[in-house]
């Protein structure tokens, strides 16, 4: 009984503080997303029109709107992990120390060998991401042209 307790306590206060979290951290994020978006925009105006007739637009966009949410993404997240990871670190390095010091060398030994395999998953996925964002911005100019030669052959 007092371990059903504890599980229901102990999901209720999880859910209660990860719902208050998102609510406090929800003003700093948009705020931070908007001061980005206006600098972009500030920036995107004080270009020069030569600018915009050799760079393609949809190699803009791509990185005005995915830039940006990747951003906010990456806001979000740290601000988590930098409140809960050394939390949850220092409370398994407790456990695991008072229950096996032999699991501890063992779990520092993983997670370098794990640390060392997701960097270069790392380097990567960067690499795919940016291929990506590249192709997302051709695709981009390419439906823009497409648009504007279609509107010229009803001429």
């Amino acid at each position: 009984m007092y371990v059903c307790i504890f599980l229901v306590i102990t999901f209720f206060g999880k859910n209660l503080f990860g719902y208050l979290s998102m609510y406090f951290l929800a003003p700093v994020r948009n705020g931070i997303v908007r001061d980005l978006r206006q600098k972009l925009l500030s920036k995107t105006l004080d270009l020069p029109l030569s600018y915009f007739s050799e760079e393609r637009k949809g190699d803009l966009m791509s990185r005005i709107s995915a830039d940006v949410q990747e951003v906010e993404w990456s806001i979000v997240g740290a601000t988590v992990a930098v409140a809960r990871e050394p939390i949850v670190i220092l409370g398994s390095l407790l456990f695991m120390i008072s229950v096996s010091p032999g699991l501890l060398v063992f779990v520092f030994g993983l997670m370098l060998f794990s640390g060392i395999i997701i960097a270069g998953v790392g380097r990567s996925l960067k690499r795919q991401s940016g291929e990506a964002q590249h192709r997302l911005g051709i695709i981009g100019s390419l439906r823009r042209n497409t648009r504007r030669t279609s509107n010229y052959q009803g001429l």
